[in-house]
């Protein structure tokens, strides 16, 4: 074969003869693969569909701003399996993005690590094709020679998704691993959906705390 996972369900039924004797077993097996596929494909689309729901209370509750934002990069990480998740700001500048919250960066990074909005990393492209955008091998594609961040850590595979502000972009959430990983449909509709929510409570947030300086 192709080393392909093949799952299959087999049933066993003992033959007898006519007193009653065992005499043979029958056995049939059968490629339930497709089901099993489709069972597990179903299995994560509710889970990513109660994390955006939860994610949405949060944000419809939640005074901390901070903590939302954390939210949102445990979310796209723990349910991408992916080690690391990020939200990023576009600073006033609009040539800078700030890496405001994040799970598996080192300690230090979240606060105070920046790179450029220009189209040479996942999360520049993202905002300025405002779609979203999937590295399938970050260490042979051509167009992010400026991904210093994620080549550092050693990062493969991962995408980013632009939050929607009142004007221009928030900024972009983002999920990547350093392990291979294919990123489905249904991946980029969950990555969108918690991008949207966490824009709703970035706008909530920007209100309820008033202007910043710069802005």
């Amino acid at each position: 074969g192709d080393g392909s996972r093949v799952v299959m369900s087999s049933h066993w039924s003992l033959q007898g003869d006519e007193h009653g004797l065992p005499v043979a077993i029958l056995a049939i097996n059968s490629d339930i693969t497709a089901d099993k596929s489709a069972e597990e494909e179903l299995r994560t689309r509710v889970r990513q569909q109660a994390a955006v729901a939860d994610l949405g209370r949060s944000a419809l509750s939640r005074l901390d701003l901070g903590g939302l934002m954390d939210e949102a990069a445990s979310l796209v990480a723990g349910n991408l399996g992916a080690e690391y998740g990020h939200v990023l700001e576009l600073l006033p500048d609009g040539v800078t993005l700030l890496l405001r919250a994040g799970t598996g960066w080192e300690e230090g990074s979240v606060g105070r690590a920046t790179l450029g909005a220009e189209a040479d990393s996942p999360a520049g492209l993202a905002l300025l094709a405002c779609e979203p955008v999937t590295v399938d091998d970050l260490r042979s594609d051509a167009r992010f020679g400026g991904a210093s961040l994620l080549r550092d850590r050693g990062v493969v595979c991962g995408m980013s998704v632009v939050i929607p502000g009142e004007g221009r972009p928030y900024g972009a959430v983002g999920a990547f691993t350093a392990r291979g990983r294919k990123f489905t449909r249904d991946d980029s509709y969950f990555f969108q959906a918690v991008a949207d929510v966490q824009g709703l409570g970035c706008g909530r947030g920007r209100h309820e705390q008033g202007p910043r300086a710069g802005d």
